[in-house]
């Protein structure tokens, strides 16, 4: 699950001066693969505390498994 247009995540980036990624899509939490998100190329990744997935998972995760 990742944010969309509409969420208020989506709003603190943009009052930061950022811009998500998923700025495009109207859904305020659609689910995506994590393959598609990188595929968009972002600058940075926020992950909620909390979260399955984390930084250090990532680093040890194989390619193409989400």
């Amino acid at each position: 699950m990742t944010i969309g247009k509409k969420a208020f995540i989506s709003e603190l980036i943009e009052a930061a001066g950022g811009r998500s990624v998923t700025d495009d899509i109207a859904q305020e939490w659609p689910e995506m693969s994590l393959e598609s998100i990188v595929s968009r190329q972002p600058e940075a990744l926020l992950f909620i505390k909390g979260s399955k997935l984390t930084a250090e998972e990532l680093k040890i995760r194989p390619v193409g498994n989400t």
